[in-house]
């Protein structure tokens, strides 16, 4: 295996692996099209293991994360993985600016509700956008970069 991972867990996340799942709540439309097989990464080591296994299995990933502005049109071949990784890094740089790395899992509005708790001014424009900080996210302040 290509990472250090507790076995234990390994056969924790892998067991978590679903067959044919209905993808009606993971999607804004609420279509019920399926997923041949199912899965949510909430760490990156169940990520990587989500990733091995399907790599392994030979089968596609589809990765998705709020399903906002997802149109699913038939059924998900391979394995679907529900983003939930949560994380947010700030970084300080040089004329008072900050940068902020985020886990795709977060919710935006709650990433520009701390911004503006830590008094980062420019991103509460950005408030009330319903879907995770995995889609690109721009003002003439802030860029988000997938």
């Amino acid at each position: 295996m290509p990472f250090n991972t507790d076995d234990s867990l390994v056969q924790t996340v892998e067991a978590s692996i679903q067959k044919d799942v209905s993808l009606a709540t993971y999607n804004t439309f609420g279509f019920s099209y399926q997923a041949e097989y199912f899965a949510v990464a909430d760490s990156l080591e169940s990520l990587k293991i989500l990733l091995a296994w399907a790599n392994r299995s030979n089968v596609n990933i589809t990765m998705i994360g709020g399903g906002s502005n997802l149109l699913i049109s038939d059924h998900i071949g391979g394995l679907v993985i529900i983003n939930r990784l949560l994380g947010m890094k700030a970084h300080e740089h040089a004329n008072n600016l900050i940068s902020l790395t985020v886990s795709a899992g977060e919710k935006w509005h709650q990433v520009v509700e701390h911004a503006v708790e830590q008094s980062w001014h420019g991103i509460e424009n950005l408030a009330l956008i319903h879907r995770h900080s995995g889609c690109c996210t721009c003002s003439k302040y802030w860029c988000l970069r997938c």
